[in-house]
């Protein structure tokens, strides 16, 4: 049985340049991080101001407590 042999067909095997030019580098990776963390912070804001408008009276009287205590001391 032959084995297949790359050479024979007019190829070689990329450079450390090539490889990090044609995988696009850690900049993907990193863009990909930034939109996945710009999803969860908007996620959480609305979460905490649908909190905040659902419960009106709550967090009015946690805002005035914790204003209050600080006031105190």
């Amino acid at each position: 049985m032959q084995s297949l042999a790359l050479e024979n067909y007019g190829t070689s095997e990329l450079s450390f340049d090539e490889q990090r030019e044609t995988d696009g580098g850690i900049w993907p990776i990193v863009a990909a991080a930034v939109v996945a963390l710009g999803e969860a912070a908007g996620w959480a804001s609305g979460a905490i101001a649908g909190d905040i408008v659902m419960n009106w009276d709550s967090a009015v009287a946690a805002v005035n407590k914790g204003y209050n205590q600080t006031r105190k001391h």
